[in-house]
């Protein structure tokens, strides 16, 4: 791992930035110990960069890189936390229990917290099971080990055998599981090892359960919604009015205290009730205002409505045009520069066979030179 004092972090760095690369820009100012570099798993995106150099006053000095443009990105360098520093002993205590080199640790890697490592350590990974083995039978007989908090059948039923995991609520239990590799179960030997991962739980029913009801309560909602602003129905024609003799309706007989604003069954019809029902007609009318009011407001809303979707669609799409004529500048620009890398490469392939063509010449210059003076030597000695 990584010393604490000569140690800085650099964020925000470009996608298209390789290891190679970033280590030359930090090279300028001390001599690097060690460099990773590793995608940075949160929303912004980029990667991530731990340097450690061989001096705490180059660390210092690589502060001032902060702000430097690469690529698409501007990187930011800043010295880690003590909060950090105090993350990574207890990721480093964890850690010792893994018999893995370093790379293949599954606790020593970029931006894992502590809880998460804690729980990798509390989860083993059961293989070489009997398809008929259940959950219960499982913790079952792993429950020597320890307490254990959760269990996760896997593996398609069809195959002769399948896997588990079993997550403890200590590290020990954990241990413990460990030493029950090789064991029988179910007339078959069972592996134990580490998880490399944490237990996918999904959602929890409780989570699930609030959701249902949160859909409840949106139902509702939307039907007193619908119940207001629909169309108000007109009254039932059968539906017997008395009017008094003041003209008003009523809705019951008894509520009018005067005699002469009753209906008897079998006596004759007063002269006002003969007259047009103009309360009727009224409510009828005011029914109909207030419906064609619903409706021009529900054209206004949804012209409204339409346009904001229209405006938002049209500013969606110069966003994605924008995004594609970015993709193609970046990938114009990366197309240049390997065609320039390419013509480099060839340029000093050419450098190389005019090389080796001239050593060729004067190869075969010398060797003629060789045979011409053998000859002369040949033919002095002849004449002697």
């Amino acid at each position: 791992m990584f010393n604490n004092e000569n140690t800085i972090k650099a964020t925000n760095i470009s996608t298209f930035a390789s290891e190679q690369m970033v280590h030359q820009i930090f090279e300028y100012i001390g001599k690097i110990k060690s460099l990773k570099l590793y995608p940075n798993p949160g929303l912004e995106g980029g990667k991530e960069c731990l340097i450690e150099y061989e001096d705490s006053e180059a660390a210092g000095l690589a502060l001032h890189l902060s702000g430097t443009k690469l690529y698409d990105r501007v990187f930011e360098v800043k010295i880690r936390t003590v909060e950090e520093i105090e993350q990574q002993k207890q990721i480093l205590a964890i850690s010792s229990m893994f018999n893995t080199p370093p790379a293949l640790n599954p606790i020593l890697q970029p931006n894992i917290t502590v809880e998460k490592a804690n729980e990798i350590a509390r989860t083993v990974y059961v293989g070489n099971l009997n398809t008929s083995i259940t959950e219960k039978e499982l913790m079952d007989f792993f429950s020597v080990c320890g307490p254990i908090s959760y269990a996760k059948m896997a593996g398609d039923v069809s195959h002769p055998s399948r896997f588990a995991f079993l997550e403890f609520a200590t590290i020990d239990a954990a241990k413990n599981a460990m030493n029950m590799s090789g064991t029988f179960f179910r007339d078959k030997i069972i592996k134990v090892n580490h998880s490399n991962n944490v237990i996918n739980k999904g959602i929890k029913k409780n989570e699930s359960q609030e959701m249902i009801e949160a859909l409840k309560g949106v139902k509702e909602v939307e039907m007193l919604i619908n119940r207001k602003y629909s169309e108000i129905p007109a009254e039932p024609n059968n539906q017997l009015k008395i009017v008094g003799s003041s003209g008003n309706p009523e809705i019951a007989p008894g509520l009018n205290d005067k005699p002469e604003g009753k209906l008897i069954p079998g006596s004759e019809i007063p002269k006002e009730l003969d007259k047009p029902h103009h309360s009727r007609s009224r409510s009828r009318s005011r029914s109909r205002e207030h419906s064609r009011r619903l409706r021009s407001r529900s054209r206004s809303r949804s012209d409204y409505y339409r346009y904001v979707h229209s405006r938002r669609d049209r500013e969606r799409e110069r966003d994605r045009e924008r995004d594609r004529e970015r993709d193609r500048d970046r990938e114009r620009r990366h197309k240049e520069r390997y065609e320039r890398e390419l013509e480099r490469e060839h340029e000093l392939m050419r450098e190389r066979e005019r090389e080796r063509e001239r050593r060729r010449r004067e190869s075969r210059s010398r060797s003629s030179s060789r045979r011409k003076r053998y000859s002369d030597r040949e033919r002095d000695h002849y004449r002697r």
